[in-house]
């Protein structure tokens, strides 16, 4: 639908790669305000699917504010034996399975993804 291109369109131009084999996109509560965007648009997006599709993403995260200080994350790997996502995953008060899974924040999404960047260098291991 053209709400789920537009949702797209802000997910892809916001990726960022805080630490090596580490993907983030957001979207943040402002953006689909502005838009006017439903919520289902930005519901089950498989944005973080296509942002493990590239090369060097071995996990890659979206997180959407769908209200002030709640984010939904949403996590895939390319590895699974090596980046097991329900680690991380629980970590974060979440849960699901070793390839794919997510938690909800009660947090502004700027401090989600801050956490999240901590959360996956102790978890993994990780440096800049």
């Amino acid at each position: 639908s053209p709400d789920r291109l537009k949702v797209l369109s802000i997910a892809l131009s916001k990726i960022e790669n805080p630490i090596p084999h580490l993907a983030i996109t957001t979207i943040n509560y402002d953006e689909i305000q502005k838009l006017r965007l439903p919520r289902s648009a930005t519901e089950n997006t498989d944005i973080a699917n296509t942002l493990k599709s590239v090369i060097g993403n071995d996990i890659s995260a979206c997180l959407v504010e769908f209200q002030p200080n709640f984010s939904k994350l949403s996590l895939r790997t390319r590895d699974q034996k090596k980046y097991n996502l329900t680690k991380l995953a629980k970590a974060l008060g979440g849960g699901g399975h070793a390839g794919a899974a997510g938690a909800n924040l009660q947090m502004s999404i700027e401090e989600a993804k801050s956490l999240l960047i901590e959360t996956a260098k102790k978890v993994y291991n990780l440096s800049n």
